[in-house]
């Protein structure tokens, strides 16, 4: 499901979050029908289950934001967050952009921007110290830190 393509980048808080959320529906669930209640208490079990499910929906569906970068941009998108091998990635930097050198005309640009997002990677991901040597975004195909370098120079 695609939606479960955001769990598999996302890193482990959100992975043990979601599992959390799954083992109390599950929990949940079996109480309801396995379990020997009330009828008001089945009714309970069952809305607290229903709750637990939507909050697993909102949890694999959307998307995080970044509330410090909220906060100092008032953007919504400049604050999205969104995870590639377990690096949380912003706004236009995010792995939804997937950027690729087809996106520029120029090296330079190409380069401008790759070095803009490698800075907000090592920002937000503090355990990072190279993230060039990672190339989220494959735009260094060599690793020399010169990034889409079949593009035209703007000079």
């Amino acid at each position: 499901m695609p939606f479960f393509q955001n769990l598999k980048n996302a890193p482990t808080r959100k992975k043990i979050r979601t599992g959390i959320i799954i083992l109390v529906i599950l929990a949940l669930f079996g109480s309801y029908f396995f379990g020997d209640f009330s009828k008001r208490t089945k009714n309970i079990l069952l809305w607290t289950g229903i709750a637990a499910v939507a909050a697993l929906w909102v949890d694999l569906v959307t998307y995080e934001v970044d509330l410090k970068t909220l906060r100092d941009t008032g953007s919504i998108d400049d604050s999205r967050k969104t995870y590639s091998n377990g690096l949380a990635l912003l706004g236009d930097c995010s792995a939804k952009n997937d950027l690729n050198c087809d996106n520029f005309e120029t090296q330079e640009d190409a380069q401008w921007m790759y070095e803009r997002c490698m800075n907000k990677i090592l920002e937000y991901n503090k355990d990072v110290t190279d993230a060039v040597s990672l190339d989220v975004y494959g735009l260094d195909g060599n690793k020399n830190g010169i990034v889409c370098e079949h593009l035209p120079s703007s000079s």
